[in-house]
């Protein structure tokens, strides 16, 4: 992961991409990547509804200011 989000770091840095950011990382991941970043994620794309509400990794969102954009599957 650390590889990858420093290749993602540099494609902002060129002008590539104006914002990064992760798609279904836990908590434990998001500590993670924190932990060695230059750039923060700005957002965190993960399934949440009703019975996925996810309480722990929106209230970590919220305090380290990463927006999180929930999704929930059609099918089953």
């Amino acid at each position: 992961m650390q590889e990858t989000w420093a290749a993602m770091e540099a494609a902002q840095a060129s002008g590539k991409v104006q914002h990064i950011g992760v798609c279904n990382v836990t908590t434990a991941g998001l500590r993670d990547i924190c932990s060695y970043c230059s750039t923060r994620p700005e957002v965190l794309q993960v399934e949440r509804h009703v019975y996925l509400a996810q309480p722990q990794l929106r209230r970590y969102c919220a305090d380290e200011d990463i927006a999180v954009v929930g999704f929930s599957p059609l099918g089953s």
